[in-house]
């Protein structure tokens, strides 16, 4: 067969959704509107095919699926197979070609884009190389098969299925300013309101919520209603593996990051993707010194803003999830932000032990895994809070992972062994692991992101977890990060004592701790069963949780307590308005009694009312 050609961003009009996909679609709409973007390529369905045949891929996938594998080690094979692959000497001439005509002294971006409209994007960004480019691409194939839903069953997996997406090119110029524009109001669902974030230096994600200039602007005048300047002391610069933090010149540190003719020119072009493609978006855009680029975009839809009017509740409800796509948009209606974003199935569907990954370069791909998680969580939030909670694998899970026998002791009561808050400091490097991805995700998302450490069970192993946390992530009068998960009974009755200072809030894991005050093993189903949980069992727990903080917040002298949250693995419309008495800041749900939830709560609110 003939070897088919790169295609460059004028010509992706030519290609179908089939074999250029839905993001590179989007990019062909809007570029043919006159939208400006930097110099973009694509490697089509068709051109991947051609690699993959050139390979024999289909034939050693065969191979691979008659070996008996788990689901999980079939997928890290096959994934392993994407990447070993060769380029042919065409492809990777033509890509070797337009790589040193577009972007040889500047970095590159990969980005996928799904032949499926639901399937997520898959972003690799700070590339630089010709080779590292070729790299990247195979790299990239690999991950975004991993996303896909081809890999639900390890059975006749056709070539089509091996290729769920093209891959897009995408130059990353040396952005003086960059920022987020949103074509509607992201907080108040505002249509006629234009909101501009900015900041100097490279952001290639939205600006972290309370970082960077932020302008409001009318979308029909371009007239400025309101604007935020803060002072900036540091600016971005793209770097090879990441960003380089730099230091700005004190006469820049209050004066703002664009001129009126520059936020005019941005707001046009947002009004004018706005215009033509009839849809909302958050945009990523930057100025390389006066050229202004669109470099990404995301649809906004109208359940990413805040919930308002007389529906709202008082009491918070967060969802407890593991993926984002547990996040329908009929549940994102109904939700003030994650509770719990738990990290164990990232890790679970990795299959190595992150300690002996953190011996070799698959750390590397596990973070990206993790922050893949996070990103994709934090994109549907908007601006809302998300927590993300530390691993929280009992010793006897983490030896199923590949390399574990040697890291994991064989304990006769896992459950109440080596985890959470103990294993973190038995264990710092994976917990430093974590801090650091947390650390350089809250400089990129605008999503609020707090750290929940599970299993904390004495004030002196939260002293010591707070020293390493604070090395991390710094609180500040706004914003503490730390968050403490209430797992048994000690750490309820004694949490007056424990040091608060720089803790958020706590969440009650209430089936938990009332198994222990009970006297059974959560885990084990078949117990469990025999002794269901009570309302007098969370009184309990809520009037010593209250209580403890209270007593603290004045012994401490803390200006103000940490917020508590009830965790409920299984929704009971008693205990929420059990919670709703209390007072308490928000109820920690599975997605699916959100509805269920809110319409309780808010029969609660007006019954406490009503008391009054």
């Amino acid at each position: 067969m003939s070897t088919p050609a790169l295609l460059q961003l004028p010509d992706f009009s030519t290609a179908s959704k089939n074999q250029l996909g839905v993001l590179g679609r989007q990019f062909a709409s809007l570029h043919s509107y006159g939208v400006p973007f930097p110099p973009m390529f694509a490697l089509t369905v068709e051109m991947l095919s051609y690699i993959a045949q050139s390979n024999n891929l289909l034939t050693k996938v065969e191979k691979l699926t008659q070996k008996k594998l788990s689901p999980k080690n079939f997928t890290t094979e096959l994934s392993l197979l994407i990447r070993k692959q060769r380029l042919p000497t065409t492809i990777a001439t033509s890509l070797a070609k337009l790589y040193h005509s577009y972007c040889k002294n500047v970095f590159v971006s990969l980005l996928s884009s799904p032949v499926q409209s639901s399937s997520p994007s898959v972003v690799i960004e700070n590339i630089t190389g010709e080779a590292a480019l070729q790299e990247a691409v195979l790299e990239l194939w690999g991950r975004t098969l991993e996303h896909s839903l081809a890999l639900t069953s390890k059975s006749a997996l056709s070539l089509e299925k091996l290729i769920p997406a093209a891959l897009l090119i995408q130059q990353q110029p040396e952005a003086t300013v960059s920022g987020t524009g949103f074509t509607r109001h992201p907080l108040t669902g505002n249509r006629s309101t234009l909101l501009i974030q900015s900041s100097r230096g490279t952001h290639t994600a939205p600006l972290p919520t309370g970082e960077g200039d932020s302008f409001e602007v009318d979308a029909l005048t371009y007239r400025l209603l309101r604007k935020n300047i803060r002072t900036q002391t540091t600016w971005q610069k793209q770097v090879l593996g990441g960003f380089e933090t730099k230091s700005l010149a004190s006469k820049k540190t209050n004066t703002p990051t664009v001129s009126e003719k520059q936020l005019e020119r941005i707001a046009r072009l947002l009004f004018h993707i706005k215009q033509k493609s009839l849809h909302h978006y958050r945009i990523i855009w930057i100025l390389e010194r006066e050229t202004l680029y669109c470099l990404r975009f995301a649809e906004l839809h109208p359940v990413s803003t805040q919930p308002s009017g007389l529906d709202r509740t008082i009491t918070r409800l967060y969802a407890n999830i593991h993926t984002a796509q547990s996040l329908t948009p009929e549940i994102l209606a109904h939700r003030d932000g994650v509770g719990t974003l738990r990290l164990e199935y990232t890790y679970a569907k990795f299959g190595m032990h992150p300690l002996a990954t953190l011996q070799n370069n698959y750390h590397r791909l596990l973070k990206k895994e993790l922050s893949n998680t996070i990103t994709k969580t934090a994109d549907l939030l908007g601006n809302l809070p998300l927590t993300v909670r530390s691993q929280s694998f009992t010793s006897s899970e983490l030896r199923k992972f590949s390399k574990a026998a040697a890291l994991e002791p064989i304990e006769p009561n896992p459950y109440l062994g080596l985890r959470g808050g103990l294993k973190a400091l038995e264990q710092p490097a994976w917990f430093a692991f974590e801090l650091e991805l947390i650390a350089q995700l809250q400089k990129k998302l605008a999503t609020p992101i707090n750290f929940l450490v599970p299993f904390v069970r004495t004030p002196t192993e939260l002293a010591r977890l707070s020293r390493v946390v604070d090395e991390y992530l710094i609180p500040d009068s706004k914003h503490k990060p730390l968050w403490v998960e209430l797992n048994t009974p000690a750490s309820v009755f004694s949490l007056s004592e424990f040091p608060l200072k720089n803790v958020g809030g706590v969440v009650i894991r209430f089936e938990h701790i009332h198994a222990l005050l009970t006297g059974y093993d959560p885990t084990n189903p078949d117990v469990a069963v025999q002794y269901p949980t009570t309302l007098s069992s969370l009184e309990l727990i809520l009037k010593h949780t209250v209580a403890g903080l209270s007593q603290a917040t004045v012994t401490q002298d803390l200006k103000t307590a940490p917020a508590v949250r009830l965790q409920l693995d299984t929704y009971n419309s008693q205990y929420s308005a059990l919670a709703v008495q209390f007072g308490i800041e928000g109820i920690v749900i599975q997605p699916k009694a959100l509805m269920l939830a809110k319409n309780s709560i808010l029969e609660a609110e007006a019954q406490l009312t009503a008391n009054k």
